[in-house]
């Protein structure tokens, strides 16, 4: 829930005069970074950095986080730019020092800390800031818990386009939480996450379809449709829901040994449901079926660039809704 604005994005700037003369180290940083000098560019940013350049300021905190150009991170670096750029107004930086603060990284969690930073930039229409403070305000972390506010601030964020919002929102929307329920419009925000990549909101809206909800009547090829690309973007649970639809014939045509390779695939990233159904199905497939199984499950594994995770989905967070 953190704003890392990738280093490369910032590469369009207004040329100041000085900038026509002389290129800003920020930039020059900005152009050794795009083509693997990643050492290059941290020496050119910290250069920037010292001599006040705000946005350097911000994103040598990030590569001292990331430990980009680094051998390693260094968050007490990080926390020291984030709080000099975040204290020039830099919106990116208040933000990712909210982050900091949340999270006990690199300093004591403090929600108060957190609020005062993210309350900062989404004031100035930060968006990841926005979205973070509604997780506090639905949360009560730092704050009272204020589910209208929560839905008022991920309502910001998800009109500037952000996903993760706009899935809170969907979620806020479904659940009549701050807002009454309305399953037309938790369909509409969810879609919007989804079709972003948004991998909670493509579960979610797989389940709409296969439900009916917000929608006249059920679909369950649709369903089938965002249950797989969720389950392309490595999510635990779509995996197993694709493996069902596979077994049951639901959207799609009816194949065993395609459910249990599923079934496989999600019980190795942890899903507890995918594991019985893994221990159901291999008492109904032969020695063959099972082995063809399991091939086909190193093969989906290879083909999706799929890594047995273990634990819980990323998107199963301490401030998000769900």
């Amino acid at each position: 829930m953190f704003a890392w604005l990738p280093f490369l994005a910032i590469s369009s700037w207004a040329a100041s005069p000085a900038d026509s003369l002389a290129v800003r180290p920020f930039i020059k940083a900005n152009q050794e970074f795009k083509v693997g000098r990643s050492s290059a560019a941290f020496s050119l940013l910290a250069r920037a950095a010292e001599d006040g350049d705000v946005d350097a300021e911000y994103q040598l905190g990030v590569f001292y986080e990331h430990g980009i150009g680094r051998p390693r991170p260094d968050l007490a670096e990080a926390l020291r730019w984030y709080r000099k750029a975040a204290a020039d107004g830099n919106r990116a930086a208040q933000n990712n020092l909210g982050y900091l603060y949340a999270f006990g990284r690199g300093v004591g969690r403090d929600y108060a800390a957190a609020f005062k930073w993210y309350q900062l930039a989404a004031s100035s229409g930060d968006a990841a800031a926005q979205s973070n403070l509604a997780g506090l305000y639905y949360r009560g972390r730092g704050v009272p818990k204020n589910p209208a506010l929560a839905f008022r601030w991920y309502r910001a964020a998800a009109l500037s386009g952000n996903a993760g919002a706009q899935s809170a929102l969907g979620f806020l929307y479904q659940k009549g939480v701050g807002v009454k329920s309305d399953d037309k419009k938790a369909f509409k925000w969810y879609l919007a996450a989804a079709e972003s990549g948004h991998a909670f909101a493509q579960v979610k809206l797989g389940d709409m379809y296969e439900q009916g909800r917000g929608m006249p009547r059920k679909n369950y090829p649709k369903a089938f449709e965002w249950f797989h690309r969720a389950s392309v973007n490595g999510r635990a649970v779509a995996q197993g829901k694709v493996g069902r639809f596979y077994e049951l014939g639901m959207g799609v045509k009816k194949d065993l040994i395609e459910a249990y390779a599923w079934y496989v695939l999600a019980a190795s990233a942890g899903d507890p449901i995918a594991r019985s159904n893994v221990k159901r199905l291999k008492l109904v497939l032969n020695s063959d079926q099972l082995a063809s199984a399991h091939e086909r499950a190193r093969r989906l594994r290879k083909e999706l660039g799929i890594r047995p995770k273990g634990g819980k989905d990323w998107w199963v967070g301490d401030l998000w809704p769900w």
